[in-house]
């Protein structure tokens, strides 16, 4: 969305980690593209394992953005673990509160987010995207980098070690 990119001239208090999590596409044409099923729930039970952890070890500053009413409905998932977590705001209101956002899929809010200034992570499934060849080294650098994660325990332990580096 163009509109994100626009600077705007608003107070930011960032203080969450913001989890932008995927859900399938209503338009047929996008769908094969998105995540199947298997992965798609494998993706939701990476954030619930990553949420779990995190408030177990007292770091309750997130907020899950889901999309309702689409595909699966991965927004009501999250609402029966973490309800007071999940978000019906807009992305770019998010964004005003993130100190980190965490990515379950490479997209434009990977982008935006990036754009922004914020710092932001990936975590999704291991093998859950066709990559092309010509992208590997670079997917190795990232994930070196710590900026790819297929494992929320790893995911956790880079948020762990990096708190206190976030504007929170």
């Amino acid at each position: 969305n163009p509109n994100l990119l626009v600077k705007e001239k608003v107070k930011i208090n960032k203080k969450n980690i913001t989890i932008i999590s995927l859900d399938n596409s209503w338009r047929p044409r996008r769908a094969a593209s998105d995540l199947q099923s298997f992965s798609l729930y494998k993706s939701v039970e990476q954030i619930i394992n990553l949420c779990e952890t995190m408030d177990s070890n007292k770091i309750s500053n997130y907020v899950i953005k889901s999309y309702k009413n689409r595909g699966i409905n991965t927004s009501q998932l999250y609402k029966s673990h973490f309800n007071n977590k999940v978000s019906d705001k807009p992305l770019n209101k998010l964004y005003l509160n993130s100190s980190l956002v965490i990515c379950t899929y490479p997209s434009t809010a990977f982008i935006e987010a990036l754009f922004k200034k914020i710092p932001t992570i990936l975590l999704y499934p291991e093998d859950a995207y066709y990559l092309d060849d010509m992208f590997d080294n670079l997917i190795r650098k990232m994930e070196l980098e710590g900026l790819i994660f297929n494992c929320p325990k790893k995911c956790f332990n880079f948020i762990k070690k990096n708190h206190n580096n976030f504007d929170l």
